[in-house]
């Protein structure tokens, strides 16, 4: 079991950040979108650290973004992740695994 974590921006514009299971590393959603194109980690962090966006778990229980980012950062080398080859994923230059579509 692990949770999802969702950025809303000030449109109410609802993205699908990643997942964090128990005892796995972070895997974050990609996009590759024209108009919202995040690979990487470095992109993530610079989008959620802007004011009009908030972080919330899949319960709709809101985090501080420096919270969720140290949790994020702290989970970088467990290397217990499933991007396996029967889906489309990569890592960024830090290691984080990324999924181009949405998974639960």
């Amino acid at each position: 079991m692990g949770t999802n974590y969702f950025a809303v921006d000030k449109e109410r514009v609802k993205r699908h950040i990643g997942k964090m299971s128990f005892g796995w590393e972070f895997v974050f959603h990609g996009y590759e979108e024209e108009d919202f194109k995040i690979k990487a980690f470095d992109e993530w962090e610079v989008y959620l650290k802007r004011i009009d966006v908030e972080i919330y778990d899949g319960c709709d229980e809101s985090i501080a973004t420096d919270t969720f980012l140290k949790l994020v950062k702290d989970s970088i080398g467990k290397r217990r992740h499933s991007i396996g080859s029967d889906r489309a994923g990569w890592y960024d230059t830090i290691g984080f695994a990324f999924l181009n579509h949405y998974f639960s």
